[in-house]
């Protein structure tokens, strides 16, 4: 049959954390059919971390990659070529989607000043 209306929320949630290096590659997400007659059909990903002025990685946007049947899904693919749009991840930021769009997690990095947290006060002449 044809698509229903829209019911609830089911109750299933994951949370996933990326270390250096950590990624996703191109998938979809899989369906939840909570009832007899149910099924989800969209995806919320909710941002724990993000920049929010003491950003500790750089890199780790949700990725939506092009999806014309060259077998990207689960493959290596091209973050250039093969993305169509980036969402960098923001703290408290949430983004809906349809659970069968073609998606990844881009690789996370250490930021670049990282570990410049703390800082030398420069010495003074004769101390």
């Amino acid at each position: 049959g044809g698509a229903g209306a829209a019911a609830r929320v089911h109750g299933v949630s994951r949370a996933s954390r990326y270390r250096a290096g950590g990624h996703f590659a191109p998938h979809r997400d899989g369906v939840i059919q909570p009832r007899e007659g149910e099924r989800s059909f969209l995806t919320m990903l909710v941002y724990l971390t993000g920049d929010g002025g003491a950003r500790r990685f750089a890199g780790g946007e949700t990725a939506f990659v092009r999806d014309d049947g060259d077998g990207l899904e689960y493959g290596a693919f091209d973050a250039d070529a093969d993305v169509l749009a980036r969402v960098a991840p923001e703290a408290g930021a949430v983004l809906v989607f349809l659970q069968d769009q073609l998606h990844s997690g881009l690789p996370v990095r250490p930021a670049p000043d990282a570990d410049a947290d703390v800082r030398q006060a420069p010495r003074r002449e004769g101390a």
